[in-house]
């Protein structure tokens, strides 16, 4: 939705002092911007144009984004941008008048068309090197995006929404197609408020501060996406890879509707996120630390309060088919999970069970084929797998709730073309580490909170004992070794269960 120019504004610099004798001119930075936006298939036009004394200024700017009509639209408008060639080599650029954005979409029969203002308080922008070969510096005082219509089908929807960005620099390299960057941001505030008859009332703050970021990605790329190849990004060399990190954020967030009312309130003290897609691949995480939660509904019968020491998962995974195996990998951790006392107390009101932060720890890795492109769009829809899992090693799973842990690893083969162990698990030869610690006691805790019946709890007893083993001194602690055969035999211990 953003033009090259403000690709320029509102991303990054990395700043190399040219000599005057290498000195690029306004023209040609220009030129070098329809050539980037020429990649992306978009088109621009010009309503006037004058270039004189080392000034070029451009006038009625007009982009369009390649979208059938019929689907959507995103336009921008530019009233003027003027580039001033300066002494040290480098050339300014400025924004004079209006900066707007009409968007327009179709989903589910409805049609929205709407209008953002984009909008410059204490602009520093300056771009040097050569065509092909540049590099930008940026700065703001204060960058602002504002919701200035918004309709559905035909009739206007109340809603506001404000994007402030205060203290932003950044520096960035565009080499060819290949654009890199990075900066930050000394704060975020995001207001979101709107209101409707059918759906209710929403209102939205969102506030995060001590923002960085680094980026990568081959502008080339995109033109395939834009050709409806949703596969072309994960297929590129280049990969398109962005990471975050933040200081102190909140929110506040509140809905009443025909369904209830309710509000959620929330801050954290730092947190990161990183994505990455390309070379066949998709990598994504995100983490946050010191996370304090507040969950108020009409259909609960008192505030929800949790916290948590850190919360945090990655994922790094293939996305296209391929003849061999591939790698992957997942890990999900959390810490210091607290939940409020009033939760406790409506399960376990004579304190039986120990009320300790809950705490998760699991990493895995394997191999897979896929038959397919995950970024099939008939992906979803196709009720089949995309291909096998071939192998399956558990680096680590840690337990630890309500005074009980528990601790596993193991490492699988699996055979996708032998008859599956049982209904929807295929054979799998390898070996399990389990060590259970504290589960009895919670098993006779939690029946004698009525939570099991004497029943299960006899078969919970029962299956633990097949195959576990006690620790010799007597103590809550019960260990095993279960190794699954390539003839499909399962043993516990060295006691043959199957």
């Amino acid at each position: 939705m953003t033009i090259r120019p403000t690709l320029m504004a509102c991303a990054t610099v990395a700043t190399f002092l040219v000599s005057p004798a290498s000195a690029l001119t306004a023209p040609e930075l220009w030129d070098d911007w329809r050539n980037s936006l020429g990649l992306l298939g978009q088109e621009v036009e010009i309503a006037n144009q004058s270039y004189d004394s080392g000034v070029l200024r451009l006038e009625g700017i007009t982009q369009r984004m390649p979208i059938d009509p019929e689907v959507g639209r995103n336009i921008t408008f530019i009233d003027a941008l003027v580039l001033t060639e300066q002494s040290d080599g480098s050339v300014r650029i400025e924004i004079d008048g209006e900066y707007r954005v009409d968007f327009g979409g179709v989903s589910g029969g409805d049609r929205s068309d709407g209008s953002l203002s984009i909008s410059f308080d204490g602009l520093d922008s300056n771009a040097r090197g050569a065509p092909g070969d540049l590099s930008y510096d940026f700065g703001a005082g204060l960058v602002e995006v504002a919701l200035d219509t918004l309709s559905v089908n035909g009739e206007p929807v109340p809603v506001e929404f404000s994007l402030a960005a205060t203290g932003l620099s950044s520096t960035s390299t565009q080499t060819d197609s290949v654009y890199a960057g990075g900066g930050q941001v000394d704060a975020l505030a995001l207001v979101v408020n709107a209101s409707d008859p059918n759906t209710g009332v929403l209102e939205m703050n969102y506030r995060l501060t001590q923002l960085e970021f680094q980026g990568s990605a081959n502008y080339a790329d995109f033109a395939a996406l834009g050709a409806n190849d949703p596969s072309a990004i994960f297929r590129a060399e280049t990969p398109t890879a962005l990471t975050t990190t933040h200081g102190p954020m909140s929110f506040h967030i509140v809905t009443d509707s025909p369904q209830g009312a309710g509000a959620v309130s929330g801050q954290a003290t730092s947190g990161s996120l990183e994505s990455e897609f390309g070379r066949g691949r998709a990598l994504y995480g995100a983490g946050v630390a010191g996370l304090i939660l507040e969950i108020v509904s009409s259909d609960a019968p008192f505030p929800i309060d949790l916290q948590a020491d850190q919360l945090g998962f990655r994922v790094d995974a293939p996305m296209l088919a391929a003849a061999d195996p591939q790698p992957f990998a997942a890990a999900l951790a959390i810490s210091g999970l607290a939940l409020p006392d009033a939760l406790w107390s409506m399960v376990d009101p004579t304190g039986l069970l120990a009320r300790d932060p809950a705490e998760l720890s699991l990493q895995l890795a394997g191999l897979a084929r896929l038959d397919r492109d995950l970024s099939d769009p008939d992906f979803a829809a196709a009720g089949t797998p995309p291909g096998a899992l071939l192998a399956l090693k558990l680096d680590r799973l840690s337990l630890a709730i309500a005074g009980a842990a528990a601790q596993a690893s193991g490492d699988f083969n699996i055979n996708p073309d032998a008859p599956p162990m049982l209904d929807g698990v295929p054979a799998a030869s390898g070996q399990l580490e389990l060590e259970l610690r504290g589960v009895g006691g919670l098993l006779q805790n939690l029946a004698s909170l009525g939570a099991i019946d004497p029943a299960n709890l006899m078969g919970a007893q029962m299956m633990l004992g097949m195959i576990t083993a006690p620790a010799a001194d007597g103590s809550d602690v019960m260990t095993s070794t279960i190794q699954l055969g390539e003839d499909g035999s399962v043993t516990a211990n060295g006691t043959r269960l199957r």
